[in-house]
């Protein structure tokens, strides 16, 4: 019943709009409104994604190797700044990039090779064991070059041990037996003349020599020294510990120094002993000290009674003053020597020629 009221209401109240909308209409007071048609773009979508990957690169092309020998120059240090290390192309940052890391520098540690050991040094020859322990020369003596024969002359040369040998050769070195070592080396040298048949009588007066005392590694060292010619006789006592040699009388004492000779041991000093082609040497003659120079004058070929024999000539001196001494020792070793000129103070002059060699082979 409710319903059928409410009904005619529903009608009344439509119908009443509907007829205030004629009104308006009618009096202008609404415009119809013209709907246009309007394109709405198509709806945009989004869409979250990671970065897109990028093509793949084509693996880089390896150059082709070099020749053997621009390798070699490539690997070689520059010769011009030794002691630098050049940077690679590209600067530090190459240069870093190229280091090996500390874990690497130790694996080349171990796997890089042991640097080789350098040869040792040959040694130098012993000059003591070239000399020989016994040694004969005889030599023919004349009053000068090409003079008269006045008569013979021997040098005797003898080398030992003054202390028993500190122990027994043993082995081989260079072919040769190894010599006894000795703390005690000593030498001695006697050089006897004498004049034979009818110039005995006319020129007595040839020169007689001796000389004794120590070997060292560097040479010859005098303790005692004799001449004598005709009735003139000289002597000379060498004391090393107060470097002075006392002369017979009247001379007195003289100082020496650390190398001076005799005047016979001098020859066997230039002879046996290393040296240089010039230098000087200081002798005692038994009447003065003097200091001479000495010089090699190079190579001669001589024909002696012992033969035809290759030398080396030296002089002690400036050659023709008193008491110069010229020596020609042999080229081949042992360097012995094979023909002397001595002068005196008068400027009478004596020449030894080698007519034998007997203890060591002789050269021809």
């Amino acid at each position: 019943m409710a319903a059928q009221r409410r009904a005619p209401r529903h009608r009344l109240l439509a119908a009443l709009v509907l007829s205030a909308l004629a009104h308006l209409v009618a009096t202008g007071r609404i415009e119809w409104i013209t709907l246009e048609r309007v394109d709405v773009p198509p709806p945009i979508e989004a869409r979250l994604t990671g970065p897109a990957p990028e093509p793949p690169k084509a693996p880089p092309r390896r150059p082709p190797p070099p020749p053997a020998g621009e390798a070699a120059a490539a690997a070689a240090p520059d010769p011009a700044t030794p002691g630098e290390t050049a940077l690679p192309a590209g600067g530090e940052a190459a240069h870093s990039a190229a280091s090996p890391s500390p874990a690497a520098e130790g694996a080349g540690a171990e796997t890089a090779p042991a640097p080789r050991a350098e040869a040792a040094a040959p040694q130098a020859p012993d000059p003591l064991a070239a000399l020989p322990e016994r040694l004969d020369i005889r030599f023919r003596v004349q009053g000068n070059e090409g003079g008269f024969v006045l008569g013979r002359m021997t040098h005797v040369w003898r080398r030992t041990c003054a202390s028993s040998p500190d122990s027994p050769p043993e082995g081989e070195r260079d072919g040769a037996p190894l010599r006894r070592v000795c703390s005690d080396e000593r030498y001695s040298i006697v050089g006897v003349a004498e004049a034979r048949g009818l110039v005995a009588l006319f020129y007595p007066g040839l020169l007689s020599q001796a000389s004794d005392g120590g070997v060292t590694p560097r040479g010859l060292r005098p303790e005692n020294y004799w001449m004598q010619r005709g009735s003139k006789r000289f002597t000379a006592q060498f004391d090393w510990d107060r470097n002075t040699a006392r002369l017979g009388d009247p001379y007195g004492s003289v100082g020496i120094r650390e190398g001076t000779q005799d005047y016979l041991s001098v020859v066997y000093q230039l002879a046996l002993f290393p040296r240089e082609p010039y230098g000087v040497v200081t002798l005692v003659n038994g009447k003065r000290f003097k200091e001479y120079i000495y010089r090699e004058l190079g190579g001669e070929v001589l024909d002696l009674p012992l033969g035809r024999v290759e030398t080396v000539r030296i002089r002690v001196g400036e050659g023709g003053a008193a008491d110069d001494i010229e020596i020609w020792l042999r080229a081949a070793p042992p360097h012995l020597p094979v023909k002397i000129a001595l002068s005196d103070n008068k400027g009478k002059s004596g020449v030894l020629l080698a007519e034998a060699i007997e203890g060591v082979p002789a050269a021809r």
